[in-house]
């Protein structure tokens, strides 16, 4: 049976992996755009404003839905922290990691999410996230 966290995704995934969507990462103080290069039935690589390519697997963003789904964190009051950080992952950064490789991929998941509507997300600091329920 498939789970919760996937049947979200596979909701969406015509939506968010469409070739040429631009976003932006979740700082206000210093979020960077990249756009989505192009995407397959398993993952969506991104463009960086850098020129770095990143690739994103689809289980990625599952993991990240079923890190909040798990958590709990459904609503801004329980909102979690993204602690998206290379050396020093919070737990989320580290739940979406699993899947890439252990390429720091939250600030790419969590705008491209909160673009459809099923997450929430505050760019101040410390940068937080839930769902949308």
């Amino acid at each position: 049976m498939q789970n919760l966290s996937s049947i979200i995704i596979d909701g969406i995934w015509d939506e968010i992996s469409q070739e040429g969507l631009k976003y932006t990462t979740p700082d206000d103080e210093r979020g960077s755009d990249f756009t989505v290069e192009k995407s397959d039935a398993t993952s969506i690589s991104i463009l960086t404003t850098g020129e770095s390519s990143i690739s994103i697997h689809r289980d990625s963003f599952i993991a990240a839905v079923r890190f909040l789904l798990e958590g709990g964190h459904v609503s801004p009051e329980k909102a979690c922290r993204i602690g998206a950080n290379k050396l020093d992952p919070g737990e989320l950064d580290k739940a979406s990691r699993i899947h890439s490789g252990g390429t720091m991929v939250i600030l790419y998941i969590v705008p491209i999410l909160a673009a459809t509507g099923i997450m929430g997300v505050s760019g101040e600091r410390p940068n937080i996230v839930c769902l949308n329920c």
